[in-house]
């Protein structure tokens, strides 16, 4: 979670002093973002699908 927050903050300040290391760590907080978002979503559809469509055997 600090590392987070750290790549967080360097993309703030690299927001005003434009620099190739606070892009690639905003880019790769975001790209962590957007994986854990859809690791949750993939699990929460598989949850739906088992809890609405029980497996017919």
């Amino acid at each position: 979670m600090k590392g987070l927050l750290f790549a967080l903050s360097e993309a703030l300040d690299s927001v005003e002093e434009p620099s190739p290391f606070g892009a690639i760590w905003a880019f790769r907080a975001n790209y962590m973002a957007h994986i854990l978002t859809f690791r949750a979503n993939k699990f929460t559809v598989l949850a739906q699908m088992t809890e609405y469509a029980p497996i017919q055997r």
